[in-house]
């Protein structure tokens, strides 16, 4: 016999030159029928005919008849011959039979299912009565059952669904199938894990449809699944049992608000009146009748007195009532039968005893329904009651425009009476003060109701800064008031300092010194003027006042005080001599004083005895005379970057490279100076910092200002700053800020002190920004210079400046020594399990710190992740990134933050061996939870986490199983 590989007889073989004997060849057909049709519980009979080839005669045959088990069981075997079955593996056998005419063989079957099936004789050996044979499978025989089929069509509802009331929900089923269903069936329906209800169905026919309505109460406000399951206890016999449910997702609950109102008869009041105020329950379903409600009235005790508290609805019992009177509030509790609608629930009757203001409003609420659920959405209103009487308003504070230091300034404030009482026989205080100092206090007599008056005060600013301006009208409550809330007014007042310009004037052989714009209400009496010349002989000076002169080394000191000038004067006239166009006359610092010796804080110097080249490089920048006193005079000068033409101003503090735009003119201040000095600072710290992580980065991030210093017409908002992303071992940190123009010509100077980081790209409204110098820089946008770690941008373009940083962090580095083959590695996380597959959670593990609560966790599990734990036998505030092991019996720390996780980790849950990693933001810090049901759940959390790319945003379930952590659904 030749079979193949997969076991089929070969024929028509060929053989040469050996002595073999063939005794395979065809010896009988096996005839099956193609199809047979059955119905369930009936017998079916799957005839099979042997039929001898011609001139042959069968000795026997054998073979296996297999079909399905769970569909049809074999209950007889007939035939015109003896058949020998074997039931345990279905094997059939006649032998002996010597016939040359077909052989017929009836297997019968009864139906025990429905569905389609098929009937196949495999593996058949026929053999002849020389000895020959042949082995074949026959035809597959189908065989059909129909029967019925139940399929859910839909579910519907109406949603949202409502929390704590009955929901209904229709589930629609139909017999898809071909036979009627006679018996009962079940349909049932779930939400989650719930059993919502079962229904019995008493038979379905072919094509019929019917509707089932389910109530459903959820008790948690949350998206729900629900499934809808028929013949949920397979009861009928179906062609496909695969179709038999539905499920519908997201499925939101949520809960309806009730109203409780407080409705007075009155708002307004004379004292010694009452009134009544009613308290209504609102927005009731009677799908949701209301049983049981509790709470407080509060009210202003000093304007209003509470006469009388009484409940509009029938208790239970006597017993289930409670109310009690105190000063400020009412305590009222009752528990009812049933309040399926809106209906007043209670009254309280109130006295007015003095003039005033009083809300009254709910509070400390608890309502719950006939089946004991509490009402979490109540909705209550407040009521206003005035008890009438006068009432002082401030209505208005009226202030100049600018006020400036040491200048008088007149500030006028306006009072109403808008109560319902005049004031008569009576008066009152109106108090004006400046941050804690008092500027004034003014008594009023008498105010009608509607009268207005208008009080001035004077106030003279002795600081250059923002002060509080508090007006305080009536501050000893001598006029009861129908509102008190309104007697006082906070206004954020900035004082200014007026600039004064000093001109330098040259007439003929005299340079005279020209102030302008000193205020007539604060005159000048004073100067000290300190002057640098060259190339040029001093004659004389005579100046204004009791004055006194030195020269020494081409520097003047002139000094002069008993004068008193406003507007524009002159206060020194300089005679000179052998002048020419390389003199130069500079005032290198003035200080200004006023009548009472203060100084002007703004004073600017306009130097017109200078070198040409310089004059031009100032044309249109004024210096203060601070600025000017550090500035490198004799080395300013102009040049010119493609069409653009800058002024560089060396100071002993920075220099400064300032663009010159046509018609524009520009004030640097010491102000300017006092800005650089502290960006100069706070870069200082910065170069301090060493960069070894990621967190030294974020520091740097951090504490960076952005500093606009000198500005002519731009604003910047919106300043942001992060870490960005990372890639390998650079950082990529961004600062971004929106630069506004606000003028049709001007600029911006900022300064960024960014420390030890590198820039790596800077755009502003998209475009690339270029260095001070590249060839390729775009002026009509702006530039920007890195000068010892401070990043300045000089902008002519706005709106966006996107800064991008790159800093790369230190690798592992190997050492070998000198010896020979020994080396060493610097790690980038010393301390840290190198098992970690991630570097974002080798990072992580890094910089938190690991908190243990007792030595079994300890041993089995944190040191395993990280070489230092901190073992901690209380609890403790969060107060940094954090990584809690163990849980809240094991770990005191997690005990008293396990609330804030979504996972509730206790002794049963999520069960033995396993645990769960959670991560959660406490304090604005990380925090990762590490923690399992027992010590072993706590080694798979710690072991799982691990293995992570990522820090999880949802919780994960795992199990120590088999020596390792393994992930696992959720318990």
């Amino acid at each position: 016999v030749f079979s193949s590989p997969e076991g089929q007889h070969i024929e028509n073989i060929s053989v040469e030159g050996c002595s073999i004997v063939i005794n395979y060849k065809p010896i009988a057909d096996i005839i099956v029928p193609d199809k047979i049709n059955g119905e369930l519980y009936k017998n079916l009979v799957f005839t099979t005919i042997i039929k001898p080839k011609e001139n042959i005669t069968i000795k026997s045959f054998e073979g296996y008849i297999i079909y399905d088990k769970k569909m049809l069981k074999l209950t007889n075997i007939t035939s015109n011959v003896s058949i020998k079955y074997n039931d345990s593996n279905g094997m059939f056998i006649a032998d002996n039979l010597n016939s040359t005419t077909p052989v017929e063989i009836n297997f019968t079957f009864n139906i025990i299912n429905v569905g389609n099936t098929t009937i196949e004789l495999k593996n058949v050996k026929l053999a002849d009565i020389t000895g020959a044979y042949e082995i074949k499978n026959s035809n597959v025989t189908k065989v059909i059952i129909p029967g019925p089929d139940l399929v859910i069509e839909n579910i519907t509802l109406n949603q949202p669904i409502i929390c704590y009331q009955n929901n209904s929900i229709n589930v629609k089923i139909k017999n898809v199938g071909e036979r009627n269903i006679t018996d009962n069936f079940t349909v049932s329906l779930c939400a989650d894990s719930q059993i919502v209800g079962k229904k019995i169905i008493n038979g379905l026919n072919v094509g019929e449809s019917k509707n089932i309505t389910f109530d459903f109460m959820p008790i948690d406000i949350k998206n729900y699944t629900i499934t809808a399951i028929v013949d949920s206890e397979n009861k009928v016999k179906e062609i496909n049992e695969n179709n038999n449910y539905l499920v519908l997702t997201n499925i939101i609950a949520t809960e309806n608000p009730i109203v409780i109102k407080i409705n007075p008869s009155k708002n307004l009041i004379k004292t010694d009146q009452t009134f009544v105020v009613n308290i209504s329950l609102e927005n009731i379903s009677p799908k949701r009748p209301v049983k049981a409600i509790e709470g407080k009235i509060f009210y202003n005790k000093n304007v209003l007195k509470c006469e009388n508290f009484s409940f509009l609805i029938t208790p239970i019992s006597e017993n289930l009532t409670n109310i009690s009177i105190n000063d400020g509030y009412i305590y009222f509790s009752i528990v009812d039968g049933k309040i399926n609608t809106s209906k007043p629930i209670a009254q309280a009757i109130f006295r007015a005893v003095d003039v005033g203001y009083s809300e009254i409003s709910l509070g400390n609420l608890v309502v719950s329904d006939v089946n004991g659920y509490k009402f979490n959405k109540i909705i209550t209103n407040n009521a206003s009651i005035v008890v009438q009487g006068p009432n002082i308003k401030i209505a208005s504070v009226s202030l100049p425009n600018k006020i400036y230091y040491r200048i008088p300034a007149e500030i006028n404030i306006t009072i109403v009476n808008d109560g319902h009482q005049d004031i008569i026989n009576k008066s009152f205080d109106i108090n004006l003060y400046a941050d804690s100092e008092t500027i004034g206090s003014i008594t009023i007599n008498n105010l009608k109701v509607g009268e207005k008056k208008t009080i001035s005060f004077v106030w003279k600013p002795k600081e250059l800064k923002n002060y509080v301006l508090v007006v305080l009208v009536d501050k000893y409550n001598i006029i009861k008031e129908e509102n008190e809330s309104d007697n006082k007014l906070v206004k954020i007042v900035k004082v200014n300092e007026i600039p004064i310009y000093v001109d330098t004037v040259k007439n003929n052989t005299t340079v005279k010194i020209y102030v302008r714009g000193v205020p007539i209400e604060r005159n000048c009496s004073g100067y000290d003027v300190y002057i640098k010349f060259d190339n040029v002989n001093i004659s004389n000076i005579s100046a204004i006042g009791v004055y006194n002169y030195t020269i020494k080394n081409n520097i003047i000191f002139l000094t002069g005080y008993n004068f008193t000038k406003h507007g524009n004067f002159v206060i020194a006239n300089i005679s000179v001599i052998n002048i020419s166009n390389k003199s130069y006359i500079v005032i290198k610092n003035i200080k200004l004083s006023d009548g009472d010796g203060y100084p002007y804080n703004l004073v600017f110097v306009n130097n017109t005895l200078l070198p040409e080249k310089i004059k031009i490089a100032l044309e249109g920048i004024n210096l203060d005379s601070e600025v000017l006193n550090n500035t490198y005079i004799d080395k300013v000068k102009m040049e010119k970057i493609k069409d653009i033409n800058l002024t560089i101003i060396p100071t002993t503090i920075d220099t400064l490279v300032i663009p010159k735009l046509e018609n524009t003119s520009i004030n640097i201040t010491k102000y300017v100076i006092k800005k650089i000095k502290d960006i100069k600072d706070i870069n200082n710290d910065l170069m301090n910092i060493k960069i070894s992580s990621e967190k030294d980065i974020e520091k740097i991030i951090s504490e960076i200002k952005v500093e606009s210093v000198i500005s002519l017409g731009f604003n910047i908002t919106n300043i942001t700053k992060k870490i960005s992303k990372k890639v390998n071992n650079k950082i990529i940190s961004e600062i971004k800020f929106n630069v506004s123009n606000l003028s049709k010509k001007g600029f911006s100077i900022i300064y960024i002190p960014i420390g030890h980081l590198k820039v790596e790209t800077i755009k502003v409204d998209n475009k690339e920004l270029r260095p001070l110098g590249d060839p390729n820089v775009n002026v009509s946008l702006g530039w920007f210079k890195i000068d010892n770690g401070i990043l300045k941008i000089t902008l002519v373009k706005d709106p966006i400046v996107n800064v991008l940083l790159v800093t790369e962090l230190p690798t592992t580095t190997t050492y070998y020594s000198s010896g020979g083959g020994h080396h060493r590695a610097i790690e980038q996380y010393p301390g840290v399990a190198e098992d970690i597959k991630s570097e974002k959670i080798k990072e992580l593990v890094y910089k938190s710190k690991v908190i243990v609560g007792n030595d079994v966790d300890l041993n089995l599990s944190a040191k395993y992740l990280k070489d230092v734990v901190d073992i901690i036998n209380r609890s403790l505030e969060i107060k940094e990134d954090c990584i809690l092991i163990g849980g809240p019996i094991a770990n005191p720390v997690v005990k008293k933050w396990l609330w804030a996780f979504p996972v509730k980790v206790t002794n049963d849950y999520p069960g033995k061996n396993r645990g769960v990693i959670e991560k959660q933001i406490i304090n604005g810090h990380i925090v990762i939870l590490l923690a399992g049901s027992d010590r072993w759940g706590t080694k798979a959390a710690v072991e799982y986490f691990k293995t992570l790319d990522d820090i999880p945003d949802e919780p994960i379930f795992v199990e120590w199983k088999d020596g390792k952590a393994v992930k696992i659904e959720k318990p």
